[in-house]
């Protein structure tokens, strides 16, 4: 086959060659562009993928609702069967925007600070965290958040709503 000069397409090169191989070599670039474009359409699906894997760890609450009665206990239960890998504990009620905080447990000082407000209506357990609260009272209606960080620095959370149903007689 004759050499003839040929100008690649969009790329500014212009160099001698055979038909076939310069027909070889814009199959095999349009192909490679195909491919960086295939990946360019996953490129975003494949960062929320692993944006949800880093994330995803299981939530320490058992549930993520739950519902009491006035006058009566009510207790987040949790999915934890030991802290010795936790450096804080705390868990906070979320109502209208303001975040109030019920208990913080540090546990390499063994210091647990409760919040006045909280003090004689909650009972908590130092090995599986969970947070009794009552007698209840409508105004205990709203969310509940559990934040735990590890000593790896790793943090993990959980959030359950409460619905405060009125007296059961």
């Amino acid at each position: 086959m004759a050499s003839e000069e040929c100008r690649l397409k969009g790329a500014g090169l212009t160099f001698s060659s055979s038909f076939r191989e310069v027909t070889l070599l814009l199959s095999v670039t349009q192909g490679l562009a195909s491919l960086r474009m295939d990946f360019c359409n996953l490129r975003l699906p494949l960062l929320i993928l692993a944006a949800l894997g880093c994330c995803s760890a299981s939530s320490p609450l058992l549930n993520t609702e739950t519902k009491g009665v006035i006058g009566k206990n009510v207790t987040f239960k949790t999915t934890i069967t030991s802290t010795q890998d936790f450096l804080t504990i705390t868990w906070n009620f979320n109502k209208n925007s303001v975040i109030a905080p019920i208990i913080t447990s540090v546990l390499v000082t063994n210091t647990i600070n409760i919040d006045k407000k909280y003090a004689s209506r909650i009972i908590y357990s130092n090995t599986t965290c969970e947070l009794q609260l009552g007698p209840l009272v409508k105004e205990d209606e709203g969310e509940y958040n559990l934040n735990i960080v590890t000593i790896r620095g790793e943090s993990l959370s959980g959030q359950i709503d409460l619905e405060v149903l009125g007296s059961s007689l």
